[in-house]
């Protein structure tokens, strides 16, 4: 909501976010995040200069008034938001607070490698828990010593 004609482009692979942006007609105001892909999945990136790549979706360009206000290091309220809106039937609050702990491997109990990371559980979660984060945390840190035990 901060581009000035928001609208959907078809760009070359590598044309900085900032020239899309401009194409727009600029910024209405600074904006509080941008992100490269939908609101769901996708990541955000610090820099306007960002290229788009081959799975670049969308740029979305939010306002502080759009941009959720979050509590840093929330708790989970235990609402089963997350659970319920999970399409794999998983239980992302056991990742989350799992990986808080740093217990990676009991995620595993959870069946964590089957997430598909689509993000509903943060979207949904009214404590603003970067679940997601925390399951890409698990993930990485499973697999890095998987492979140094190699």
């Amino acid at each position: 909501d901060c581009v000035v004609k928001p609208q959907n482009l078809r760009v070359a692979i590598g044309t900085p976010f900032s020239d899309v942006i401009n194409y727009c007609g600029g910024l209405k105001e600074r904006p509080a995040k941008i992100i490269s892909g939908g609101p769901m999945m996708g990541f955000a990136q610090w820099n306007p200069d960002t290229p788009v790549i081959k799975g670049t979706a969308a740029i979305l360009v939010l306002s502080s008034d759009s941009v959720a206000k979050q509590v840093k290091n929330s708790v989970c309220i235990h609402c089963g938001n997350c659970v319920r809106v999970c399409p794999m039937h998983l239980m992302p609050n056991y990742y989350s607070m799992y990986t808080r702990k740093g217990l990676y491997e009991r995620c595993l109990d959870f069946d964590l490698m089957s997430c598909m990371e689509c993000g509903s559980c943060t979207y949904i979660c009214p404590a603003g828990i970067p679940i997601i984060q925390h399951i890409r945390t698990s993930k990485a840190k499973i697999r890095e010593k998987k492979n140094t035990k190699k």
